[in-house]
């Protein structure tokens, strides 16, 4: 038996958990307790990651097959997330796929890469935008299919965007091999008009669900000319131009199609070798989980936040402010979804014992070693990567930063206190909308 399945004891008795929508068998594990010293020794600074618990998994085949670990790595943008997804990407057993939902959005609702998440998950209102049932069925499928190597029923974006795939190790050559004769980027320039696209990074899911481009990116895959029937039934719908637009970025996916088979293979060979699958999530709300864990009941779920005030002080400061206003509209609608995504993890953590782990951003970095053996128990492994612990220290103490977006600090503790040296007003206004969800998430006021 590996270390990952001795760190379980199976019940004999199994129990049958009523779904919503659907009966599922699920076996009862419950972890070993560490021993109170054991706490103090390795400094645990969340009394819940080491507390007994049952631990919900769906197969009892599972604990003994040595199937992969699929993770769900949920974040907010200026949020850590990029550094916290290293502990799965630099894992020698891991692999990590990059803010995958930017490729969602382009296959199947048209959208431009480097869509900002606020504007996919939120109104500018501050209210949580409804999500159709056709898009959340698209999503938990896609989500499968990722983290089950499935990768022959992705669409062409997933594998073919040079900008995220390039920041998977493990997915890298994808990008050095089959990507270098063409951008997935340029396919969608030809439908930007019709499908909610704002400028480099404005969104607006609910104009291409007006539009019907999901329904026609469908219909149009695919063909090359104006001949086909499919074309002829739309043709009363949709202008002779939008076709046109829409054919163009159908042949444009194809022939990145083309360019990509030959590194499909190789690439699920890599996926089959891993025993950690990951997907690091900016742009959906917690909520959207509930379909996402029935779909994939073995998921383990990284509830990754940090003190808003740091991530609306880091938003302003790279002007990625999704409000496009002030720096209270930008916080006002940060932590409206960051308080529903609060709720909705209280509410599903009761759901789905076992499933969800919370951790601070401000412990990865000051802390890392301790959170990354946190978060390697919680999926039900030793400890995280030797790998790992020595690329954190020297990503957290460089010799100089990387960039607006790189994960780079000579300073890691400065990222974490630097919020505290915006004006007393820019304070008292992040906090006139957050301070409630700062207190949620135990930050003090």
């Amino acid at each position: 038996m590996s270390p990952h399945n001795q760190k379980y004891q199976i019940w004999n008795s199994c129990h049958r958990i009523n779904y919503r929508r659907h009966t599922q068998l699920i076996y009862w594990t419950r972890r070993f307790q560490p021993s109170r010293m054991a706490h103090k020794e390795r400094g645990i600074f969340d009394p819940q990651i080491n507390k007994s618990y049952p631990l919900c998994l769906p197969f009892k085949a599972l604990l003994t097959s040595g199937a992969s670990t699929k993770v769900y790595l949920f974040a907010y943008m200026r949020g850590g997330s990029s550094l916290a997804g290293t502990l799965f990407d630099m894992d020698p057993d891991g692999l990590l796929w990059y803010e995958p939902l930017d490729q969602f959005f382009m296959a199947y609702l048209g959208h431009a890469q480097w869509g900002l998440p606020l504007h996919l998950t939120m109104l500018p209102s501050g209210q949580r935008r409804t999500i159709p049932a056709e898009e959340r069925s698209l999503l938990r499928k896609y989500l499968k299919n990722m983290l089950t190597c499935n990768y022959d029923h992705l669409p062409t974006e997933a594998l073919s965007s040079r900008d995220f795939i390039g920041q998977s190790s493990a997915l890298r050559f994808v990008k050095n091999v089959c990507l270098r004769r063409f951008s997935i980027s340029d396919c969608t320039d030809h439908i930007t008009d019709h499908c909610g696209t704002r400028g480099l990074h404005g969104r607006d899911p609910q104009e291409s669900w007006r539009n019907r481009c999901p329904y026609v990116i469908q219909k149009v895959r695919g063909l090359s000319t104006r001949d086909s029937p499919v074309i002829h039934r739309l043709t009363p719908e949709f202008n002779n131009s939008m076709l046109n637009d829409f054919i163009q970025h159908g042949k444009c996916v194809n022939a990145a199609e083309r360019e990509l088979k030959k590194c499909l293979s190789p690439a699920k060979t890599v996926c089959r070798r891993k025993r950690i699958q990951a997907v690091e999530v900016l742009r959906s709300n917690m909520d959207a989980l509930d379909d996402v864990i029935q779909e994939i009941p073995d998921l383990f779920v990284v509830y990754l936040v940090r003190d808003p005030r740091a991530i609306v002080r880091s938003t302003m400061a790279k002007s990625l402010n999704a409000s496009r206003g002030t720096l209270a509209d930008e916080a006002k609608i940060l932590c409206a979804k960051m308080r529903l995504d609060y709720e909705d993890f209280r509410r599903l953590n009761r759901k789905y014992p076992g499933v969800f782990l919370m951790v601070k951003y401000e412990d990865l970095v000051l802390r890392s070693t301790v959170f990354g053996n946190a978060v390697y128990r919680h999926i039900g492994r030793d400890a995280c990567s030797v790998q790992w612990q020595r690329f954190i220290k020297y990503a957290t103490r460089a010799n100089k930063s990387s960039g607006d977006f790189g994960i780079f600090r000579s300073n890691g503790a400065e990222s974490v206190h630097s919020w505290r040296l915006m004006s007393s007003k820019d304070i008292a206004d992040i906090n006139k909308y957050c301070v409630g969800v700062v207190r949620q998430l135990g930050y003090s006021v």
